[in-house]
């Protein structure tokens, strides 16, 4: 089904902890609520405790066994 994925998100370091990031993140919610998305999708480094406990802490899950695989351009060119 449909879905919404963030690509990228960075709070500065200055702006952590007063609500910024939960701001953004339940808004990006309920545009995918109104957009009728079955899922808001986006990925976080392993090694990234702070943002995997902030994410945790406004509800998401985090799913175990997913790793990020890709192409770069010369892999890309040789396929």
């Amino acid at each position: 089904g449909k879905y919404l994925y963030l690509e990228d998100l960075f709070i500065e370091e200055e702006y952590r902890g007063r609500g910024c990031g939960k701001s953004i993140m339940l808004s990006l919610a309920d545009i995918a609520s109104r957009s009728c998305c079955s899922r808001f999708v986006w990925q976080a480094l392993d090694w990234n405790t702070p943002a995997l406990k902030f994410y945790q802490a406004i509800g998401a899950n985090i799913c175990d066994g997913l790793v990020t695989v890709r192409l770069n351009e010369d892999q890309i060119k040789r396929c």
